[in-house]
């Protein structure tokens, strides 16, 4: 995108920040780096970030996906059993988790993310749910 194109952008912006696609298209025809549909986007209020173990997180979606499929496991087994996974695989080095982190899956989970990253987590919480560790 063209600095200049960059500049409109942001004066369109606080300028009036609420238009609809229809008066987007037609100040879209006077900037031509961009395609219509990179300007109606660019356009857009940003996106708030998804917080790490919330329900709209989709990596703790498969957590919890995986988790259920040992549903009869108490949770502190569970931990335990990740725990010796992610170790197996050398992923967890010298990383303590204390108790407060272990009394629900979710705060694991986000204990585990500080560590690691969530897709590692998924992959070794489904592989340990399928039987593969």
């Amino acid at each position: 995108m063209q600095e200049s194109t960059q500049r409109v952008l942001d004066m369109i912006k606080r300028a009036r920040p609420k238009f609809t696609n229809e008066d987007l298209l037609d100040i879209y025809e006077d900037l031509t780096d961009l395609s219509a549909n990179e300007f109606v986007e660019a356009m857009q209020p940003p996106k708030k970030p998804i917080k790490l173990g919330s329900p709209d997180d989709p990596n703790f979606i498969a957590f919890m996906e995986a988790r259920n499929k040992l549903s009869m496991v108490k949770t502190s087994e569970y931990v335990t059993m990740l725990l010796k996974a992610l170790d197996k695989r050398g992923l967890l080095g010298s990383y303590q988790l204390n108790a407060s982190q272990t009394s629900s899956v979710a705060k694991f989970y986000e204990g585990l993310t500080r560590r690691l990253n969530p897709e590692t987590i998924v992959s070794v919480a489904l592989d340990m749910a399928a039987g593969r560790i």
